[in-house]
């Protein structure tokens, strides 16, 4: 679920050696000056990648998550307030992700646009549980 960012970032790097081998065929001009320029401008757009794919991830954490509250399900309502405000603990990111998958994913009935906003807060959660596990001693 966690491919989203990478398929992104991959996309980035692509561009940037596509730039890159361009400078290295062009022998017309100066290399090393178009070298330095081009690699100014991967470093730009990496950092605009990234920034796009934070400010989307944001908003799928402050979201979506509303979309898939249910009266029926308090303790996964509880979770996904606490995923919008930034608060999960690595115990509660994974109790959310495996009540996120019973109910949505491993759900014949569900909905195709109810599937798919919990596969987006799915891959939120799991970006969620890596940053925790990084944080760990």
């Amino acid at each position: 679920m966690t491919w989203v960012p990478w398929m992104l970032s991959g996309f980035g790097i692509l561009i940037a050696l596509i730039s890159l081998l361009r400078t290295i065929v062009s022998a017309n001009h100066d290399q090393s000056a178009h070298l330095i320029q081009d690699i100014f401008q991967v470093k730009e757009r990496v950092g605009l990648v990234e920034m796009k794919i934070g400010i989307f991830w944001r908003l799928v954490e402050e979201n979506l998550g509303t979309l898939l509250k249910k009266p029926t399900h308090v303790e996964m309502d509880g979770l996904l307030d606490k995923l919008k405000a930034h608060t999960l603990t690595l115990e509660e990111a994974q109790r959310l992700r495996g009540w996120l998958q019973r109910i949505y994913l491993d759900n014949e009935a569900t909905h195709a646009h109810e599937w798919l906003t919990a596969i987006l807060v799915l891959a939120a959660v799991e970006s969620v549980i890596q940053e925790l596990l990084r944080c760990l001693p």
